[in-house]
């Protein structure tokens, strides 16, 4: 269900994600994707203004149900 995607980051973001393991995920990977998730909770408002949300994801069949992501997205929205 997921998604591969290959970045090339500085040396001390690296560092970060690397120090994150075992703390934010089990691997690098989970580490950057779980940063990635938390800034879209964050930053939710501002991608709904570029048309960019959870229900333009399931009209376009990019999620076919709540999934993780959506479920963050919903939660930090209701805490506003």
């Amino acid at each position: 269900m997921g998604e591969r995607l290959s970045v090339y980051t500085e040396t001390y973001t690296k560092f970060v994600i690397k120090m994150l393991v075992n703390i934010k995920g089990k691997s690098e990977s989970d580490v950057v994707n779980f940063i990635l998730k938390d800034w879209i909770g964050d930053h939710i408002d501002e991608l709904e203004k570029f048309g960019i949300s959870v229900g333009k994801a399931k009209e376009m069949g990019i999620i076919s149900s709540i999934d993780n992501l959506s479920k963050v997205i919903t939660q930090k929205k209701k805490k506003r």
